[in-house]
């Protein structure tokens, strides 16, 4: 072991602080009336503690260092993960290991990441539902004691998770050889690759599940059912051969209530399967109240508000309350809502010039910090000032208003966005509708703003919609629409805007984005063996200092409750460990101290997770293109004598010097003050025994 003291400090100064505390201390001793061995002691003990406490000014490190030689070693990374249980992959490898484990091969297993060799290559407790090579690869390399001159890969090559890790191979300069495990030919068997849906939908509408479908082997028809909560709802079937090996299915699924319901999709069964895990899987949507709150605040009586009322009226998800203005603080409903509770706020002819500021305040607050969304439609009585209170949530800005009025046709752009306007050629025939009104005011749309409808004199827009992190909006910048319902052409002029304000609605309406909390998990389904990671997201701005989040953790004969980790001010995390197989509800409850913010739900599954048998097949792709770019070479076949052979004569790295310091700086040291106090000390007592002031 070797001692040096690091500092930032010159020799020579050190010499100077010695000369120094030395001249200080002969000084101070120089007229005392003591013997010369009682001066020299004096002196002595002055000089040592005035040096140390200069010595301070030099922030001193003590380090202690250990030097070792490293030879160089054989890595054999052995895949543990649950796609090696398929056609006895496991058993190969189980037997490779105990071959292996006497020789001079450093042995780890990975999956997720890595793990320290043991007696037996599978143990409980490992999350080994995916495959992350790269990950494997970098924790071993990060460490300290990792002279490898060769790494050898037993593993099916099934890598879902992680990416390519040719590129961080490549890096460490030795080859990477492999050995895979199982065949490669395929097998029979039916899979469920992939499933898609969406993880929210809203009572009452249909939710398309959409199902991607593996056959190897089959010939015929394939059932393939979906459940809900347990209970069959619908059974589809599919054609099948062995000239093809992907199919597509979806189901359109509705619930009338909200709430979280589970689902189970499930591929009939076929005796000679490879593995019948894959045939399944299990998932959650949770159903929100499909009610929109819609607020319709009018500048004044209007035949606008008569046609868009009756329109309103038709459309079931929305749950509208008027607001007519009679003057600045009189509406002729009488009774302002409350409007934290609104989802949208949809302004016909507001603001005008007697139009309540306060009134436009709040609406500007609710939209950014409850997330609602506004639909502003305009008329030739606005006031422009009071509207650019409004223009940081709007999709437009107004440049050179003017109230005066002109006659225009409206037009389609085509190309409408399918995930606002489902059925895009309904918007077509509005290019037919009787002409309407709009101002010489010069509209221009924000940067993230789309444009649906333009006005057929000059091409300005006249209908748009934006979505984006500072708020949802949309905008119709006609008015005398109520005109299209007297259209003389045979066009049913309500349903064409029925249409539009629906849609627009819905699509800047995500009551989601409203809440103040969302809770989330990396999937629906775990196994026993997983940790579950819990993420909660704070969905608004200015969050005060002692929010904190609770989650209550409720299944069968199971309650339980952890406060989740502060990651940010916007996020929090936690892990949830040993849950028995079950449904599990987690809330996530949002606190302000004592004060309830808001909550939110979501249920999991604790039970088979089977990822990692999506697929059967074991795969050359990454372990080959690991040799190849590495200069590594394929095993597979050999035996473990063999191995070890092989990859000795390819060693051509030497021993590595590993040192490992212990550093202590000496100004936080409690053991240096210790000694200091004890040398001030003593020379005081000394001195009062003396009788020295």
């Amino acid at each position: 072991m070797d001692f040096k003291i690091l500092t930032d400090i010159h020799f020579g100064f050190i010499f100077l602080f010695l000369c120094i505390s030395v001249f200080i201390s002969l000084l101070f001793y120089k007229n005392k009336n003591i013997s010369t061995s009682l001066k020299t002691l004096f002196i002595t003990l002055r000089s040592i503690w005035i040096f140390l406490i200069l010595i301070l000014l030099a922030n001193p490190v003590l380090a202690f260092i250990k030097s070792s030689s490293s030879p160089p070693a054989n890595l054999v990374l052995f895949d543990i993960s649950a796609s090696n249980l398929v056609d006895s992959k496991d058993k190969f490898s189980e037997n490779l290991f105990n071959e292996l484990k006497s020789s001079d091969a450093v042995i780890k297993f990975f999956s997720s990441d890595v793990f320290t060799g043991t007696d037996s290559i599978y143990f409980s407790g490992i999350n080994n539902f995916k495959t992350n090579l790269s990950s494997s690869l970098e924790n071993i390399f990060s460490s300290e004691d990792n002279n490898f001159s060769s790494v050898t890969i037993v593993s099916d090559g099934i890598i879902n998770s992680g990416g390519n890790p040719v590129f961080k191979a490549k890096s460490f300069g030795i080859p990477f050889n492999y050995i895979l495990t199982g065949d490669t030919i395929q097998k029979n068997d039916l899979s469920l690759l992939n499933v898609y849906y969406n993880k929210t939908s809203y009572a009452g509408t249909l939710t398309p599940i959409k199902l991607e479908i593996f056959s190897s082997g089959y010939t015929g028809n394939i059932d393939i059912k979906i459940f809900e909560n347990d209970n069959l709802l619908e059974t589809k079937t599919i054609e099948v051969n062995p000239d093809k090996n992907i199919y597509q299915s979806e189901f359109k699924i509705t619930s009338p209530e909200e709430g979280i319901k589970k689902y189970k999709i499930e591929l009939e069964q076929k005796d000679d399967e490879i593995i019948l895990l894959n045939n399944s899987e299990t998932f959650f949507i949770k159903y929100l109240d499909n009610k929109f709150r819609l607020l319709v605040i009018s500048g004044a009586p209007s035949n606008d508000l008569g046609f868009l009322k009756s329109e309103l009226s038709k459309i079931n998800n929305f749950e509208v309350t008027y607001l007519t203005q009679k003057s600045a603080t009189e509406y002729y409903e009488k009774e302002l809502p409350d409007l934290s509770k609104i989802n949208c706020f949809l302004l016909l002819g507001f603001p005008t010039a007697v139009s309540n500021v306060n009134l436009i305040n709040d609406i500007n607050r609710y939209v950014r910090d409850n997330k609602a969304s506004v639909f502003y439609i305009t008329s030739r009585t606005i006031d422009y000032t009071k509207l650019s209170l409004l223009e940081p949530i709007l999709p437009f800005r107004v440049s050179q208003p003017s109230d005066i009025e002109e006659i225009t046709t409206v037009n389609s752009v085509g190309n409408s966005n399918t995930d606002i306007f489902s059925t895009p050629e309904i918007l077509t025939p509005v290019n037919s509708l009787p002409s309407i009104f709009k101002t010489a005011t010069y509209f221009i749309p924000s940067g993230s703003s789309e444009t649906f409808l333009i006005t057929g004199s000059g091409s300005q827009p006249a209908f748009l919609i934006k979505r984006d992190d500072v708020s949802n909006s949309a905008a119709l910048l006609v008015y005398g629409f109520y005109k299209w319902k007297l259209n003389p052409s045979g066009l049913d002029g309500g349903k064409i805007f029925n249409y539009i304000i629906s849609n627009a609605i819905f699509s800047i309406s995500d009551k989601e984005k409203q809440k103040k909390i969302l809770l989330s998990t990396e999937k629906p389904v775990y196994s026993k063996f997983e940790d579950i990671k819990t993420e909660a997201t704070i969905n608004f701005d200015n969050i005060p200092p002692e929010t904190f989040v609770n989650l209550n953790i409720k299944g069968s004969n199971y309650n339980d409750n952890i406060r989740l980790s502060k990651k940010s001010n916007n996020f929090y995390d936690g892990f949830l460990s040993s849950l028995s197989d079950g449904e599990y509800l987690l809330t996530g409850e949002l606190f302000n101290g004592q004060e309830l913010l808001d909550k939110d739900e979501i249920k999991i599954l604790i039970g088979e997770n089977n990822f990692e048998f999506k697929e059967t097949k074991s795969d050359l792709k990454y372990l080959k293109e690991l040799a190849e770019n590495t200069g590594g070479r394929n095993f597979t076949g050999l035996e473990a004598s063999e191995i070890i052979s092989e990859v000795s004569k390819s060693e051509n790295k030497t021993s590595e010097e590993i040192s490992k310091s212990f550093k202590n700086a000496l100004n936080i040291n409690p053991f240096y003050f210790i000694f200091l106090i004890i040398l001030m000390g003593t020379e005081w007592f000394l001195r009062k025994r003396n009788n020295l002031p």
